[in-house]
């Protein structure tokens, strides 16, 4: 347990001072069914960010699927755009699989440290077979 805490510890002085922490909600398709997504956002360079992402996916029966995802931003003015990629488990309907989704989005600047954020998300599911899931999600997220 100490050693844990000391590695987190280490990681967090090694971080530069402008590193953003955000959380938000986002709703959308994730196919089969309707989604909730609950994100953290940590950004640890202006192009940088480490997120995860729990979705909720109410179909015949509840699928759960946690990420944690490498993002990177195009900063242009007044728009940020990002693509990435991810790495997680499905769970849910029986079984559990392996999931690989791919990014593709933007942040809009609402003001005050909030952002409209919208998400394309293809997704390969690997568990007992190979299931491709397309999905789209918006929402907010707040940067601390």
């Amino acid at each position: 347990m100490r050693k844990a805490v000391l590695v987190i510890v280490l990681l967090a002085l090694a971080l530069p001072a402008s590193a953003r922490v955000g959380a938000g909600m986002r709703l959308g398709f994730q196919d089969p069914s309707f989604c909730i997504n609950l994100m953290g956002d940590f950004e640890i360079t202006p192009n940088i960010d480490i997120t995860a992402d729990f979705d909720m996916i109410l179909s015949y029966a509840f699928i759960g699927q946690f990420t944690g995802n490498f993002k990177y931003m195009f900063n242009l003015s007044g728009v940020n755009p990002y693509a990435g990629i991810g790495a997680g488990l499905v769970f849910g309907g029986g079984g559990v699989a392996f999931s690989l989704p791919f990014h593709v989005g933007m942040q809009l600047p609402l003001g005050a440290n909030f952002y409209l954020d919208a998400d394309v998300r293809p997704c390969l599911w690997i568990g007992e077979g190979t299931y491709f899931s397309f999905g789209f999600i918006a929402g907010v997220v707040y940067f601390f």
